[in-house]
């Protein structure tokens, strides 16, 4: 089979295999992760509507790859079309749509596009990632929510469930719903102006909040893996393992962003977080007292930083002990690209290239990976 004289002849699963490689939009349709992955997949949680730029890209591609020929039309409208939906999509035109993603906007516009999607037999068989927006309008945003909850039963293959309510709290009530609603989650993500009260998931890996204030003390998550905080009041607290709603010991990816807590890296943070493989935090905010011994599992470190011409190493320098002291460490993350246009200083592109030659990969918080050898150039 093929598109026509000048394309090889391939049977239609060689070209859906790379028509996937080439529409691949990552972690966006995942559900589990690895400490290695751990940033972008967080990334990938966020709410996204039509007019996001995963989807942009994804749905451009989209289009001029089907006006290659009829086969690349055929394959590509039966496996992308209606795999990421959200409030806007238009069932009408793919009634037998098969969405592993929806993002949701709780308006009215939203839950009745839910209840249509519902409608439709066998249309929530693949559904394993729902993302839920909810602005600012408290009564009737949370009698939408709970229509959303009580469909739940319909929507059984939910594994990972994002929950954007920025400027409003994430009450004792809401959480009870979301643990009877959705039991059999892997991954939970909630943005929210305050998130506390009682909360237990068994089977929950993943937990990503972003919040003003979180109070976790009543929350448990036996089978928690991987866990990101980022409380944006500062606090004089400094981190403690007891943060952690889950067993420190199991703990493979974290993400302390708090801005005013000093996370104590120390020979007791070692050994507590025995299976850590990647750590995130502020650098600034950073007291190194004992390096990682060396059969931890310490391998990739992430920290919200800006290496420009203008901004010295010397109030990072922990974080810089950190990287070239850390024996088993692959991947280092940092914010460079958020000032395209600005040349790295020069001690940090010493720093760079030292560490890239023993193998340690750089990359900016877009996933782009920074060339050791070019920098400064």
């Amino acid at each position: 089979m093929s598109c026509d004289a000048m394309q090889p002849e391939l049977p239609p699963e060689i070209w859906a295999i790379i028509i996937d490689h080439v529409l691949y939009v990552p972690h966006v349709f995942d559900s589990t992760c690895e400490p290695a992955e751990f940033l972008f997949f967080k990334n990938s949680r966020a709410f996204h509507n039509a007019v996001n730029w995963p989807k942009i890209n994804m749905n451009s591609d989209k289009v001029r790859m089907k006006q290659v020929c009829s086969t690349w039309r055929t394959l590509i409208t039966s496996r992308y079309s209606t795999r990421w939906i959200d409030s806007r999509y238009d069932l009408s035109s793919a009634p037998a749509v098969r969405p592993k993603r929806a993002d949701i906007e709780i308006t009215g516009e939203g839950v009745l596009m839910l209840e249509r999607l519902l409608a439709i037999p066998g249309a929530t068989s693949q559904l394993s990632i729902l993302s839920i927006k909810q602005d600012y309008s408290p009564t009737l945003h949370t009698v939408r929510l709970g229509a959303v909850f009580d469909r739940a039963r319909d929507m059984s293959t939910i594994r990972s469930l994002t929950y954007d309510t920025t400027f409003n709290s994430v009450s004792s009530d809401t959480l009870g719903s979301l643990q009877r609603s959705f039991d059999s989650l892997k991954c939970l993500s909630i943005r929210a102006h305050r998130v506390g009260g009682l909360f237990h998931l068994p089977s929950l890996e993943i937990l990503i909040l972003d919040a003003e204030s979180c109070e976790l003390d009543q929350w448990w998550l036996p089978s928690l893996r991987h866990f990101s905080i980022d409380i944006r009041i500062d606090t004089a607290t400094p981190y403690s393992s007891s943060q952690i709603p889950g067993p420190v010991q199991n703990i493979r990816s974290l993400m302390f962003l708090s801005a005013g807590k000093l996370m104590v890296l120390d020979k007791s943070f070692w050994e507590e977080h025995r299976s850590l493989e990647f750590l995130g935090t502020y650098a600034s905010w950073l007291a190194l007292i004992d390096v990682p011994p060396n059969n931890h599992p310490l391998a990739h470190l992430y920290s919200p930083i800006w290496i420009t011409s203008d901004t010295s190493a010397l109030p990072f320098i922990n974080f810089v002990d950190l990287i070239t002291q850390t024996g088993k460490l692959q991947t280092v993350g940092i914010s460079n690209g958020r000032f395209p246009g600005k040349k790295i200083g020069d001690k940090w592109t010493v720093l760079l290239k030292k560490e890239g030659k023993r193998g340690v990969r750089f990359y900016d918080d877009a996933g782009v990976a920074l060339d050791y050898m070019n920098l400064g150039e």
